[in-house]
């Protein structure tokens, strides 16, 4: 628990606290994953995040709000420098939230306690500290068989919009004890279950997440008091968010300062041109030097003054070396005084 409660995130990141967005189905558990979290680090089970008891075929989301929750402890810290991110759950078809609005929360351009419940208000200013730094999926190993083809796209898209943000993604795998009677009698036994490891398969690959980013858990949801083989899961799973977070940033910070390396080896070229080209005019008594032989000379500008066509007929004077003579339509352009003035 040392790592995860001394945790600071790089001065170098601007922010304060590792946002984790928790991403899943109706009843997947994400809002009672929270409350396990929350109550390894209190000692007690904790109810802060809404949660009861449904089905992804018939029950709405309990969460209605996009809530930001923040984990504390009961020792002297007080506080650890992290937040879960609740949102609804996904539903099938065009209901509920998009992979397009999950994107818009990634980049933390929904307020904390935005109502979700009849769509999503997009803040035009998003705060560095309110963006994602990754993404959790909740799966219900217990129904994940039968998981709707639509939601495993809807999943799969999320995932692929976290990607292109590089944002790092796990799997929380939730109700193992539903799918091993021997892990509901004893968590311990979690990584020797033939069954429990079937789901973390079958999790992966409905997921595309990697095996050893997917990890079974035993959330608080029957239990009065907080059992010792239920929080190594926990915390297990907890760790490995912490360090993908971690991962995501160190990541940032190197790519900005390649990004300022780059911009400012452009602007260095750019400088040495503008000197070469002042070196150049200071050798010449300030004057550009010639253009290379066989350059053509550049057209003369165009002669000044007022131009019209003639109204009347005109004859000039031979000893001022005018026109003999125009005629009404003829172009002409004043180009200065004539020798009389």
């Amino acid at each position: 628990m040392h790592e995860i409660e001394s945790f600071e995130a790089p001065d170098e990141a601007g922010i304060d606290s590792v946002n984790v967005l928790l991403v899943g189905e109706v009843s997947a558990g994400k809002s009672s994953f929270f409350n396990s979290v929350d109550s390894v680090f209190k000692g007690r089970v904790m109810t802060k995040a809404l949660t009861g008891v449904g089905n992804q075929w018939t029950a709405a989301s309990l969460t209605t709000q996009y809530r930001q929750y923040q984990i504390t402890t009961k020792g002297k810290n007080g506080r650890i420098k992290f937040r879960f991110c609740d949102t609804m759950g996904l539903e099938g078809g065009d209901a509920g939230l998009s992979p397009d609005d999950m994107a818009k929360i990634m980049d933390g351009r929904v307020r904390n306690q935005a109502d979700l419940a009849n769509g999503l208000q997009d803040m035009a200013n998003a705060a560095e500290e309110d963006k994602i730094h990754c993404i959790a999926f909740c799966i219900n190993a217990e129904t994940l068989n039968w998981m709707a083809d639509d939601i495993k796209m809807k999943i799969q898209s999320i995932r692929e919009k976290a990607k292109k943000k590089n944002l790092h993604s796990v799997v929380i795998l939730t109700r193992i004890d539903k799918v091993c009677e021997f892990t509901a009698d004893n968590c311990s036994k979690a990584f020797h279950s033939a069954a429990v490891q079937e789901k973390v398969i079958e999790a992966s690959e409905a997921t595309g997440i990697t095996l050893n980013q997917t990890f079974p858990v035993r959330n608080y949801t029957a239990e009065w008091e907080c059992i010792l083989d239920n929080d190594l899961l926990i915390l297990r799973a907890f760790r490995q968010i912490l360090r993908n977070a971690e991962d995501f940033l160190d990541d940032k910070i190197e790519r900005e300062e390649n990004e300022m390396k780059v911009i400012t080896e452009r602007m260095s070229e750019l400088g040495g041109k503008k000197s070469t080209v002042g070196s150049a005019a200071s050798a010449s008594g300030g004057k550009l030097p010639p253009p290379p032989p066989g350059t053509k000379a550049p057209p003369p500008p165009p002669p000044s003054g007022r131009s019209g066509s003639m109204l009347h007929p005109f004859t000039g004077a031979r000893e001022d070396n005018e026109l003999k003579g125009m005629v009404v339509g003829d172009r002409v352009v004043h180009s200065g005084p004539d020798q009389g003035g």
